[in-house]
C-alpha cells in the first residue's frame, strides 16, 4: 500500500499499481500546465477535492520496488476522468478498477450511458 503526497494533505493510501497508475496521469496532466481536480474520501467518509496546479507538490511513495507494467485501458479511462469537469474520483477509481466505468467525481459518466446528440451521425 503506497500514498499519494499532496501539499497540505493528509497522504492519500493507495494500492501501489492504482498509485502508479494515478500519479501518471495526474504528472502528466501538469506536465502540459494543465489543472488537475481530484477528489477522494477520508478516513472519515468525508469528502476531500484538491485542485492541483502545475506548481502543486505532488509525491507518491510506494511499498514496493517492483512495479507491474501499466495498464493501458486503465490510463486511457483515468485520463477521460481527469480531463472531464467532475475530475478524477479515487474512490471510483477504487471501486471501478476492474470495470469500464469511468472513474470520474461527482457526476457518473460511463461510455456506456453516453448518448449521441440528437441529429448526429454516427457515418
Amino acid at each position: 500500500m503506497g500514498s499519494l503526497n499532496l501539499d497540505g494533505v493528509v497522504p492519500i493510501m493507495l494500492d501501489d499499481d492504482l498509485l502508479d497508475h494515478v500519479f501518471t496521469v495526474i504528472t502528466t496532466k501538469l506536465r502540459r500546465k494543465e489543472p488537475v481536480l481530484l477528489s477522494w474520501s477520508d478516513e472519515c467518509g468525508q469528502e476531500q477535492r484538491v485542485f492541483l496546479t502545475p506548481i502543486t507538490f505532488i509525491r507518491a511513495e510506494f511499498d514496493s520496488t517492483v512495479r507491474a507494467p501499466r495498464d493501458r485501458h486503465l490510463l486511457d479511462r483515468l485520463m477521460i476522468a481527469v480531463n472531464s469537469n467532475s475530475g478524477l474520483s479515487l474512490d471510483a477509481a477504487v471501486a471501478d478498477r476492474l470495470t469500464d466505468h469511468i472513474p470520474t467525481g461527482s457526476f457518473s459518466l460511463y461510455h456506456h450511458d453516453i448518448e449521441e446528440p440528437s441529429g448526429a451521425s454516427t457515418a
